[in-house]
């Protein structure tokens, strides 16, 4: 009976005192590395999560301009040039498609021909893409047929482009840090009639 009554008055009497400086010590320090490494796991998830985003952009923003520029190509009566950086056909107006003037060359812009003679720019790349360069080759095909003499052309766009997350990202793309994405399209235009 003795023992019982003297643990009870030792357990009573560590109860008041609190907890030693090692105990506190060793809590803090565990849970210290548990927070670290919490902090890494969430900070990388952030991280995957924001180039995820920008390159969802990217792929998004790629792709429309590509389809733009097949739709003009596609729906052209005419096709004046494509080839270098430039590639301008005629539907129901004149169009270009090359990069935009400065300060913005590293967009491609897409250009209605105007009344006199001048372009206004209808459609731009938007800013988390950065292009390094297009590039279009066009491969005449004649047909002869016993209608009319038609022509069909193939046009093969090829664009260099760098996904970019804001301006911050514009040094790195100039310099090659971030690797250059490759699109390429074979467009190939109706029959256009002589």
């Amino acid at each position: 009976m003795t023992y019982s009554k003297n643990f009870l008055a030792i357990d009573k009497k560590r109860k008041k005192q609190g907890y030693t400086i090692l105990e506190l010590v060793l809590s803090m320090a565990i849970f210290g590395i548990i927070f670290v490494i919490l902090n890494q796991v969430l900070f990388s998830a952030i991280r995957l999560s924001r180039e995820n985003y920008i390159r969802a952009l990217y792929r998004e923003s790629v792709t429309e301009v590509m389809d733009f520029i097949k739709r003009d190509i596609r729906n052209a009566n005419y096709v004046f040039v494509c080839d270098g950086n430039t590639c301008e056909v005629e539907h129901n107006q004149r169009i270009k498609w090359e990069p935009c003037n400065p300060p913005d060359i590293s967009s491609i812009c897409r250009y209605e021909q105007t009344a006199t003679g001048g372009y206004d720019i209808l459609k731009r790349s938007t800013k988390n893409v950065y292009i390094k360069s297009i590039d279009f080759e066009r491969i005449p095909v004649t047909i002869n047929s016993s209608n009319a003499n038609l022509d069909n052309e193939t046009i093969i766009v090829t664009i260099e482009a760098v996904p970019i997350g804001g301006a911050q990202d514009v040094p790195l793309a100039e310099s090659g840090a971030i690797p250059i994405d490759i699109q390429q399209i074979a467009v190939s235009t109706r029959n256009i009639t002589k």
